[in-house]
């Protein structure tokens, strides 16, 4: 079962690369062009700022779950390195499936809150809200995935923290 849930882990971080790769050349193309028709064409467009704003959101959200697969969150180490090795397993342990349920809750929430915003459209775009507040229980889902995967790795210490 772990070996599955580590693949998926190796599958989903290799997408979302590509994914916010994606996202951030498209906000920057658009900013890119927002700027050339508002201070050369002198005709501002009305979509690139709503559209730059929800990438940003869907590719910060994503990029938090890579960044807790890699470690690259900021953490406080320096009371870890006091402790025994065992004691330190055991915090890190706890401290994954505490972060587990909080992604738990905010995975619920987050889709809880979608039913709200089904008949809602953004102003420029026009595109459903709804797509926009999916990125929050899709990030949970797959942050709980790698949580999933970091808490076993840290238990029983095989595979670990693979790119």
């Amino acid at each position: 079962m772990m070996n599955l849930v580590a693949g998926l882990v190796r599958w989903v971080d290799k997408v979302l690369k590509a994914v916010i790769s994606a996202m951030i050349g498209i906000m920057l193309s658009v900013i890119v062009l927002q700027v050339f028709c508002r201070y050369v064409l002198n005709a501002a467009l009305s979509w690139p700022e709503e559209l730059s704003r929800y990438l940003q959101i869907w590719a910060g959200l994503l990029a938090a779950t890579y960044a807790y697969h890699e470690g690259s969150h900021v953490g406080v180490t320096f009371l870890l390195e006091k402790f025994p090795r065992a004691v330190v397993k055991v915090i890190v342990a706890l401290s994954h499936v505490l972060m587990g349920v909080f992604l738990c809750v905010i995975g619920w929430q987050g889709a809880g809150l979608l039913e709200k915003f089904v008949d809602l459209n953004s102003a420029a775009l026009r595109i459903p809200m709804v797509l926009v507040y999916l990125a929050v229980p899709v990030s949970a889902f797959f942050m709980l995935l790698v949580c999933m995967k970091l808490i076993y790795v840290t238990l029983v210490g095989e595979g670990k923290r693979e790119s």
